[in-house]
Parts: C-alpha cells; sequence; structure tokens
C-alpha cells in the first residue's frame, strides 16, 4: 500500500468511524441535536413542545430516529465498504464509498438546511469536506493504478 492510499484510507476509515459515533449520539442521546434544530426552527424549546403536546412530541422524535438509524446504517455499510474494498485498492470500493459518504451526510444537510441549525450543517460540511480530501488522496493508487 503506498502512502496517499494510506493516508486516503486511514482518513476515511476516521470519518466513518466519526459518522458511526455522532449516529449513536443521535440515537442514545436526540435531544443532543434536536433542541438547537427545535429552536432555529420554532422559537421555542423542545422540552415545553414536548409536555405541551405529547402526541406531536412523540411523532417528531419518530421522525428524527428515523433519520438517525439511515445515517447509522449507511454509516455502518460505509465503514464495512472502507475495511473490505477500498483497503485492498478494489475501484468499486472507491466508488461506492463516496456516494456512501454524499447520501450519509448528504441527508444531515439536506435535512437540517429547512430549520436552520447552522452548527449541524457546518458539521456535516466539514466531514464531508474531509471524506472527499481522502477520496481525491485515493484516485492515484486505486483508480489509476495499472492492472
Amino acid at each position: 500500500m503506498e502512502k496517499a492510499h494510506k493516508a486516503s484510507f486511514g482518513i476515511l476509515l476516521a470519518v466513518s468511524c466519526l459518522s458511526i459515533i455522532i449516529s449513536l449520539i443521535f440515537l442514545i442521546v436526540p435531544t443532543v441535536f434536536l433542541s438547537g434544530e427545535f429552536q432555529s426552527a420554532t422559537g421555542g424549546s423542545l422540552s415545553a413542545f414536548a409536555t405541551s403536546n405529547p402526541e406531536a412530541y412523540s411523532f417528531f422524535m419518530s421522525d428524527e430516529l428515523q433519520q438517525a438509524l439511515f445515517m447509522l446504517s449507511l454509516s455502518i455499510v460505509q465503514f464495512m465498504i472502507i475495511v473490505t474494498l477500498y483497503r485492498f485498492a478494489n475501484k468499486w470500493g472507491w466508488y461506492i464509498g463516496i456516494v456512501l459518504s454524499t447520501l450519509t451526510l448528504g441527508t444531515v444537510i439536506g435535512c437540517d438546511i429547512p430549520t436552520g441549525n447552522v452548527p449541524i450543517i457546518l458539521l456535516a460540511v466539514g466531514i464531508l469536506l474531509v471524506s472527499y480530501i481522502g477520496f481525491l488522496l485515493g484516485i492515484r493508487p486505486i483508480l489509476l493504478k495499472k492492472e
């Protein structure tokens, strides 16, 4: 494995692990992310909404947890692709990895733009940019390698 591929693999492994950790935090303690999102979208607090309208709060939490499960499942698949196909310089691993990174973090960005949750959007954009840097480092050793 040449240096560029090792660096690319390390960056992408770290990004996929970070995505898994963030997804798990979102599943275990969803209010960490949702209270700011709810406040920026409505101007009210999430705890006040939960006490004033428990049925709507349950629906809201169910919807957000579905997004977290989607992100977790894509992150786990991305991790497995990076550890198996990408590690051994398989071209399909590069293509699938970049698609999964874009889907996983693009979903977060797309879902948070309407609510205006700037910290989460910036976090997702930052992680996506770092993963793109990792994929760019892998172009030469993976896509342009002589077979």
